[in-house]
């Protein structure tokens, strides 16, 4: 018989190894926070009290040099389509035309610093 570390055999035949994890996600892989394109999901923290969460957004852009509503994004910023509104009359911090709140912004993209984001995990 084999040692536990390189498997063993049991009295059935089969081959036990601590090594096979089957139908277990694999260590550091999280796709509970990736929509079906394969972009991340998060949350957007109020900027007024950051413990609240405002919208359920994708991440669509961390490019600093990205035009959202005609001004780049710059480093402190990503671009976020918002999918669901949690607070509609959270005013956007750069609002553009006539998207003035998050639930003006259903649908659209925005610009909303990375630092009030929160990765929505299931």
């Amino acid at each position: 018989m084999r040692g536990f570390a390189q498997g063993f055999t049991s009295a059935a035949g089969w081959v036990a190894s601590p090594d096979v994890q089957r139908g277990l996600k694999k260590r550091g892989r999280n796709d509970d926070n990736v929509n079906v394109q394969g972009k991340a999901m998060v949350y957007l923290k109020s900027f007024k009290k950051s413990l609240i969460n405002v919208a359920l957004t994708t991440i669509e852009s961390k490019d600093h040099l990205k035009k959202v509503g005609g001004c780049d994004l710059g480093c402190e910023y990503w671009e976020v389509a918002i999918n669901v509104a949690l607070v509609y009359n959270e005013p956007l911090l750069r609002p553009y035309g006539q998207l003035k709140t998050i639930g003006d912004a259903i649908g659209a993209t925005i610009a909303w610093p990375f630092t009030l984001n929160c990765l929505y995990v299931l």
